[in-house]
């Protein structure tokens, strides 16, 4: 998801802002969770964040990674799915579609049928038959961004490097 990173580090959402720690007595599956990644100079590459959201069959789960400094998409995988086998489970199944997301795309997406975008950097060309399914993906990815985009931009805390 964050290409270029040797490290990472996961910080909680804890009361709007990014928490390296939770509060006292918190259980952890309570909590989103970003994780930033960092490269070699502990300059931040790039954020990952899991969510999920009602697709055709089911809940959607997605793990995606972006830029925070231009909002470009880094990749994203499917984590869980139910979709239809055969059509809508091809948003994992379909490279074609899948790469899609690993090329660098400009955020906020825009769901697109099969040429008929217009070449513009945002665009992701949906599944024929698993129309729903795609859009879901790209609505996660939309909506996630959409949520901590502002969260990131309050700062990343520090971390102590060992």
């Amino acid at each position: 998801m964050l290409p270029g990173i040797e490290r990472y580090t996961t910080y909680y959402l804890v009361d709007g802002a990014l928490s390296l720690t939770l509060p006292e007595g918190a259980k952890e599956a309570e909590y989103k969770r970003a994780y930033i990644g960092y490269d070699t100079s502990d300059e931040i590459r790039g954020v990952a964040i899991s969510r999920g959201e009602p697709g055709f069959q089911d809940i959607v789960q997605v793990i995606f990674g972006f830029d925070p400094a231009n909002g470009k998409l880094t990749g994203m995988k499917i984590l869980d799915s139910k979709e239809t086998p055969g059509l809508g489970d091809k948003i994992f199944k379909d490279q074609v579609f899948v790469d899609q997301f690993f090329a660098g795309p400009e955020t906020p997406l825009v769901g697109v049928k099969i040429g008929a975008g217009k070449g513009n950097p945002n665009e992701i060309d949906t599944i024929t038959g698993a129309t729903i399914s795609s859009k879901v993906v790209i609505d996660i990815i939309n909506h996630g961004i959409e949520e901590w985009m502002p969260i990131i931009d309050q700062g990343i805390p520090q971390e102590a490097i060992q």
